[in-house]
């Protein structure tokens, strides 16, 4: 009835089939867990700041350096995590800034030992603050916002140790 070759493109058309019913599966898990974060931040009466936030998913916001140079003038105590390399550290950085690089963030969370506390994360001009605000969303921390634009836009002040 059904030749062997036909046998064998049904089946492969199938593992096709059910590894993008897996794919899109993982990716509406993602959405609904971006949604529920969302919603949470508006249901405690916070503000979600960034549309792309809300149109790309994300489980954290995002501001300017701007903005976080106007947030640090009424919350001078905010928690402000610098992924930058020691190197660019030295070159000049947030005075109330904690310093974890970036390729050791992960392994020293212990630092930021708050997961409900607002996180802001900077790095020289948003990328690795980016990949570092993935990062610590994705280990739980409920309240992480990226500083796009980073040390290259802000225009507050700066420390050189």
């Amino acid at each position: 009835m059904f030749g062997k070759k036909a046998i064998e493109e049904v089946k492969t058309n199938q593992r096709i089939f059910e590894s993008e019913v897996k794919r899109e599966l993982k990716e509406l898990k993602k959405s609904i867990q971006a949604l529920r974060w969302q919603l949470g931040k508006l249901a405690k009466g916070d503000a979600i700041r960034s549309r792309k936030t809300i149109d790309e998913g994300r489980l954290f916001d995002e501001i300017t350096s701007r903005e976080l140079q106007e947030h640090l003038q009424t919350d001078p105590d905010a928690l402000i995590v610098d992924v930058r390399s020691q190197h660019e550290w030295h070159e000049g950085h947030i005075p109330t800034a904690l310093h974890i690089q970036m390729d050791t963030l992960e392994r020293s969370l212990e630092k930021i030992n708050d997961k409900a506390k607002r996180v802001h994360l900077i790095c020289a001009s948003g990328g690795r603050s980016l990949t570092a605000a993935k990062l610590l969303a994705k280990k739980g921390y409920e309240d992480v916002v990226n500083v796009s634009g980073g040390m290259k836009c802000y225009p507050g002040e700066i420390t050189h140790p």
